[in-house]
C-alpha cells in the first residue's frame, strides 16, 4: 500500500511525539501538528467534544491548577486511502504540517493551526462566524469582534472586576473551552478568529459544536461543574452599604424596613464587623451579642451575611494561629510573605494572604467560619479574592501566583464553604464574591460586578457584564444597585437609583450596595414609594425566581439569557444586549437614561406574543418597539404562554397564566429552601400544562389551594373555576390542587 507523503510526516511526527518508531498501516488514535519546538495531538473524550494538547519540547510546564479532565472516548482512527482522521462524527483534515480543517458532526467546518514565536506558544481557530460571546464578566459588549485578553482576574475601582472564564463560543455554535494559566491569552479578530496563546509551554482546550446556544451552554453547565442552588432567601433583597458599624445601627435599618412594609431578605456588614482585617471574629465593644442579633434577625425573617478578605494583618486575631501552622502563602525559602497594603488601614503593620491549599489554613479558617456560622452567620461574602496585588514571589501549594491567581477563590471559596457546612451541617450556604473560575458555582457562589461607579453609564455597562457571566457558567450574578462609588461620596442621584433597582429586581441576585447609604428612602418618600413598587413585585416573583434557578440546578439554564436564545438565526439579536430574558417567560429592557434625554424607548421585541406587565396590552412581537416611558413605568413584557408562579401573601400561592396558540410547560419547583437535599431529589416538581383550552398539573406532593390569575379576554367558565377576588387587571379564580394528574378547562 501506498502512503501518501504527508499521512507518512504525520505519522513520523506522532511516532516521535509518542518516543517510538512509526509503522506504515498503523490507524493511529490522534493526529499530531509539529511546530519546530512544539507537538500538538488530538483525542475524543466521552462527552463527544475535540481535545487538543500541544506541548512545547522537553517543557516540564504543569497544568494549571483549575482545568477540565474530561474522560477520554472513542479513538480518531484514520480514514483510508486518505490522510484524514475521523471519529465522533468529527473529520480532521490535514492542510499542512501545522494546520488541520475539522468537520464537527454539526455546524461548519473550521480551521486549527498550531504557531509558535519564541516562548509563545499558540492556536488559530478559524471559523466563520462573525462574533463571539461569554469569556467571563469582562466584556462591556455581548458580541466580541476585536479584543485583546489577558486572563488574569483584576478588579478596577470605579470601573468593574474583570473576572476570566476561558469559555466562549460563536455565532455559529463553535465553543472553545481553554484549560487557560493566568495570563494566557485570547485574542480576537475579524469576529472570526480566536488565537490561544501561553508562555507556559502548555495549550490544552476542548472544541465542539452546537447550533443552538440554548442547549450549547447547557452543555458547558453540565460539563464544567456550574449547577447549584442558593438558599431562598438569597433571591429575595439583600440590603448592603458600606457599612452598618453596630447592633444598634443594623437594628434601626431592619426596623425601618419592616415599619415601612418595604420586603427585605437579607443584611449584609461590611468591614466593621470586626477590629481587625484577619480576626475573623466579631468586635465585640460594636456588636457584644452577635448570636442574639443573628436570632434577632431570623425573627423578623432576614438573614446575616458578613464580609471577610483572605487578607490577615499581623495583629489580627488568626495571624499568629495561620503562620504557626504554615498557612500563609511563601517564598521560595519558606518564610510566610508579608507586605503592606490599604487593608492593614495604615497601621504599617502589614500582613500576609491564606494560602489555601496548605493543610494548616484549612484547619485554622474552617474553625473559624464555623464558629461563625453556628452564631447564626448564613452567608459569606468573600472579597479580593483575585487575590488583589499579591506579590508575584508567594507560592500557594506548589504554584506560583502567576498561575494560582485565577484559582485562588474557588479553592478559598472551597474551605469557607467546609467552615460553614460544620457549623451548621446540611445547610446551603450563600457564598458572594467578584472573582472565581470554572466550576465555582458549584460551590454555591454567586458572582457580582465589582466597585462599578455610580452613574448611568455604569448602568449601561452591567447588562452586557451579567449576561457574559450567565452565558460563560456564573448564572447567579448581580450589581451593586445604585452604583459603588459617587462622587465625593454622594448619594447616587434619585432616577438613577430608582433605574437600577428596576434592572437589578430582575438579576438573580439583587443588593442594594455603595460606598455609603443605598437604602430605599434615601431620597425621600416619593422615591422610595416607587422603590417599594419595585421590591413588591420582586417578592411577588419570587416562587417563579427560585423556580428559574432550579433551572440552572436541574437543566443548565442560567437565569438571565439574551435575546437569541429565542431566535438564534435572526443576526440582530446576536450582539444585542438593551434587554434580555428572566427565565422563560420575562423580557426586560432596563431604562439607562434619565427621562431628561428621552421619555420613549425603543428594543427589538422578538417575534411571538407578548403582554405589557403593567397593562397586560398583548403585543405581537418580531419588532421594533417604542414604549413611553416614566418613573414608574419601564419595557417589563411577558412571554405569550407564560406560567408565573407568585407569591401573594399570607402564604397564598398563585399562578399567572397567559394562554397562547402553543402548548406550554413550566416546572414550579419548591422545598426547604434551606437544605443540600434537593441535591438527591427533595422537593415539590410542580408540572404545569398551559394550552388555550385549560391547564393540567402533575407533581403536587399535597392538596391545597391555588389561585389562578387569568387574562380578563380570555372567557371563563365560573361554574368550573370558582372566582376568588377582583383584581385590575386579571380575573381571579380559585382552584384545590390535589396530588397525581389533573386537567381543568376553562369552559366546559
Amino acid at each position: 500500500m501506498r502512503v501518501p507523503l504527508l499521512s507518512r510526516l504525520l505519522l513520523l511526527s506522532l511516532a516521535l511525539s509518542l518516543g517510538g518508531a512509526p509503522a506504515v498501516g498503523v490507524r493511529p488514535s490522534a493526529l499530531a501538528l509539529r511546530t519546530a519546538q512544539a507537538t500538538a495531538s488530538f483525542s475524543l473524550t466521552k462527552e463527544g467534544l475535540l481535545r487538543l494538547r500541544a506541548r512545547v519540547d522537553g517543557t516540564l510546564a504543569a497544568p494549571p491548577p483549575t482545568r477540565l479532565d474530561l474522560a477520554a472516548g472513542e479513538p480518531l482512527l484514520a480514514v483510508p486511502g486518505s490522510s484524514d482522521l475521523e471519529g465522533g462524527g468529527y473529520r480532521i483534515h490535514p492542510t499542512g504540517p501545522t494546520a488541520v480543517t475539522v468537520t464537527p458532526p454539526q455546524g461548519k467546518p473550521f480551521q486549527l493551526s498550531l504557531e509558535q514565536s519564541g516562548d509563545v506558544l499558540a492556536l488559530r481557530i478559524t471559523s466563520p462566524a462573525t462574533a463571539f460571546h461569554g469569556f467571563g464578566q469582562v466584556l462591556k459588549t455581548l458580541d466580541a469582534r476585536e479584543e485583546s485578553l489577558e486572563l488574569y482576574h483584576e478588579p478596577r475601582y470605579g470601573d468593574q472586576t474583570y473576572l476570566h472564564l476561558p469559555f466562549f463560543f460563536s455565532d455559529q455554535g463553535l465553543a472553545v473551552a481553554f484549560n487557560a494559566a493566568g495570563r494566557d491569552q485570547v485574542d480576537i479578530s475579524k469576529g472570526r478568529e480566536a488565537r490561544l496563546s501561553t508562555t507556559t509551554g502548555l495549550l490544552d482546550l476542548y472544541l465542539w459544536c452546537e447550533p443552538d446556544p440554548a442547549a450549547l451552554v447547557a452543555r458547558w453547565y453540565r460539563l464544567s461543574g456550574a449547577q447549584s442552588l442558593l438558599p431562598r432567601w438569597a433571591y429575595g433583597f439583600l440590603q448592603s452599604r458600606y457599612g452598618y458599624r453596630n447592633d444598634a445601627e443594623v437594628r434601626a435599618t431592619v426596623g425601618r424596613f419592616r415599619r415601612e412594609g418595604l420586603p427585605l431578605s437579607g443584611l449584609v456588614l461590611d468591614l466593621y464587623w470586626f477590629k481587625r482585617m484577619g480576626d475573623l471574629a466579631w468586635d465585640r465593644e460594636a456588636f457584644p451579642d452577635p448570636a442574639g442579633l443573628a436570632a434577632w434577625l431570623r425573627g423578623q425573617d432576614v438573614h446575616l451575611v458578613t464580609i471577610s478578605e483572605p487578607f490577615f494583618t499581623r495583629d489580627s486575631q488568626t495571624f499568629g494561629p495561620l503562620k504557626e501552622a504554615k498557612g500563609l502563602a511563601r517564598n521560595d525559602q519558606g518564610e510566610p510573605v508579608l507586605w503592606l497594603d490599604w487593608w492593614d488601614f495604615n497601621k504599617g503593620l502589614g500582613g500576609g494572604v491564606v494560602d489555601p491549599l496548605a493543610p494548616g489554613a484549612a484547619r485554622v479558617i474552617q474553625d473559624r467560619y464555623a464558629k461563625l456560622a453556628a452564631e447564626g452567620v448564613e452567608g459569606f461574602w468573600i472579597d479580593l479574592g483575585e487575590p488583589e496585588r499579591v506579590p508575584a514571589e508567594a507560592r500557594f501549594g506548589p504554584y506560583s501566583e502567576r498561575a494560582f491567581h485565577n484559582s485562588f477563590n474557588l479553592e478559598w471559596a472551597r474551605l469557607v464553604r467546609k467552615g460553614f457546612e460544620a457549623g451548621r451541617p446540611g445547610q446551603r450556604p450563600f457564598l458572594l464574591s467578584r472573582s472565581g473560575t470554572v466550576g465555582i458555582t458549584g460551590l454555591g457562589v454567586s458572582t457580582w460586578s465589582g466597585d462599578v461607579p455610580s452613574s448611568w453609564k455604569g448602568l449601561q455597562e452591567q447588562l452586557p457584564l451579567g449576561l457574559s457571566a450567565s452565558l460563560s457558567g456564573l448564572p447567579f450574578w448581580g450589581s451593586d444597585v445604585g452604583g459603588f462609588i459617587t462622587r465625593g461620596g454622594a448619594l447616587p442621584d434619585p432616577e438613577l437609583f430608582l433605574r437600577w433597582h428596576q434592572f437589578g429586581a430582575f438579576t438573580p441576585v439583587y443588593r442594594a450596595h455603595g460606598a455609603g447609604a443605598r437604602e430605599p428612602w434615601i431620597h425621600g418618600d416619593a422615591v422610595q414609594a416607587q422603590v417599594k413598587a419595585v421590591l413588591e413585585r420582586r417578592q411577588l416573583l419570587l416562587p417563579y425566581i427560585y423556580s428559574s434557578a432550579f433551572q440552572v440546578w436541574s437543566e443548565g439554564r442560567p437565569m438571565m439569557r439574551p435575546l437569541f436564545f429565542l431566535d438564534p438565526a435572526d443576526p440582530s439579536l446576536r450582539g444585542y444586549a438593551s434587554a434580555f430574558l428572566f427565565g422563560d417567560s420575562i423580557l426586560v429592557a432596563p431604562v439607562t437614561h434619565p427621562l431628561s434625554q428621552g421619555a420613549i424607548q425603543t428594543l427589538r421585541l422578538p417575534k411571538g406574543g407578548w403582554y405589557d406587565a403593567f397593562t397586560l396590552e398583548r403585543l405581537e412581537g418580531g419588532r421594533e418597539l417604542h414604549v413611553p416611558l416614566s418613573l414608574d413605568r419601564f419595557p417589563l413584557f411577558y412571554r405569550e404562554g407564560a406560567i408565573l408562579p407568585v407569591d401573594l401573601g399570607a402564604g397564598q400561592e398563585g399562578l399567572i397564566l397567559l394562554p397562547g396558540p402553543s402548548p406550554t410547560t413550566f416546572t414550579v419547583f419548591s422545598d426547604d429552601g434551606e437544605t443540600e437535599a434537593y441535591r438527591q431529589g427533595a422537593g415539590e416538581r410542580l408540572l404545569v400544562s398551559l394550552d388555550a383550552r385549560g391547564l393540567s398539573f402533575s407533581g403536587a406532593s399535597r392538596t391545597r389551594d391555588l389561585v389562578l390569575l387569568l387574562p380578563k379576554a380570555l372567557r371563563v367558565d365560573s361554574k368550573v373555576l370558582t372566582p376568588a377576588g377582583a383584581d385590575p387587571l386579571l380575573q381571579r379564580f380559585r382552584l384545590n390542587l390535589r396530588p397525581g394528574a389533573q386537567r381543568v378547562d376553562f369552559r366546559p
